[in-house]
């Protein structure tokens, strides 16, 4: 659910302090990954990550074939109109 991704995200955003991780690497895989819910949520996840821990480095597995609807709503999210609104880095 949002409020559950909304609630990892504030638990994630304090890893550097509390463990010393810089980062995260998102890999979800089909078929859970392919589900349009978790698809959503993976971006609700991501944008409130970035928005409480600015600094924390956020990669993910970018796909050809085959194709992982949730990674690739993130990638499409970053990039919305050819604009990075900050969310991710670089691809």
């Amino acid at each position: 659910s949002s409020s559950a991704a909304i609630a990892m995200a504030a638990n994630v955003s304090q890893w550097d302090k509390l463990y010393g991780i810089d980062g995260i690497d998102l890999d979800l895989e089909g078929p859970a990954g392919n589900s349009p819910s978790i698809a959503n949520n993976m971006v609700v996840f991501v944008k409130e990550l970035r928005k409480l821990n600015p600094t924390f480095i956020i990669t993910q597995p970018v796909y050809g074939d085959p194709q992982v609807k949730s990674e690739n709503d993130v990638v499409e999210m970053a990039y919305p109109n050819g604009n990075s609104n900050g969310y991710i880095a670089s691809v």
